[in-house]
């Protein structure tokens, strides 16, 4: 297993992402669309929020774990948050079932 930390929303990430949904138990908020356009909308310049996308592969680069996670700045501190954490309830990481 190895960790992959992604710090925008590109087509690695996406394929990733589209690889685990069907294998996952998720919610209409951990669908990699949704949480791309939140943080596209209302995530990104506005709220400041830097995405820090954690993706777990097994040894066959095959993601077992996606944590949709982000980096904001409040009263000099950086905190570790979900993605759309404001815009949507049940927020969590997918996981290969």
């Amino acid at each position: 297993m190895r960790l992959i930390v992604f710090d925008e929303f590109g087509s690695e990430l996406e394929q990733l992402w589209n690889t685990l949904e069907p294998v996952s138990e998720h919610y209409a908020f951990q669908l990699y669309e949704w949480v791309r356009f939140v943080q596209a909308t209302v995530g990104g310049d506005g709220a400041r929020i830097k995405p820090w996308v954690a993706v777990v592969v097994d040894e066959q680069d095959q993601p077992r774990m996606i944590f949709p996670l982000g980096v904001r700045r409040w009263a000099g501190i950086r905190i570790l948050e979900f993605l759309g954490n404001e815009q949507g309830d049940y927020m969590g990481p997918l996981i290969h079932q």
